[in-house]
């Protein structure tokens, strides 16, 4: 699955970041679970407009977070 992503957040602990983007050809947002390591954003150059490529499989139908996505192997850019 490819992903655009669209944000990028910090935490307070800095050495995760929280992502999301959009599937693409769609409309549903994604959120990879668990949260990627700063350090593997910055050595990907991942930021907003990247596509990202990986085996996302949807984990929760419940609201409040939809849109979580647990990764499988590698995230490729």
């Amino acid at each position: 699955m490819e992903i655009i992503i669209s944000d990028l957040t910090r935490f307070a602990k800095e050495d995760i970041v929280c992502t999301a983007g959009i599937i693409r050809n769609s409309d549903e947002c994604v959120r990879p679970m668990p949260y990627l390591k700063r350090s593997f954003c910055e050595k990907l150059a991942i930021l907003p407009g990247s596509v990202t490529e990986g085996d996302f499989r949807k984990s929760s139908n419940k609201a409040p977070h939809i849109e979580n996505y647990n990764y499988v192997g590698d995230i490729k850019i």
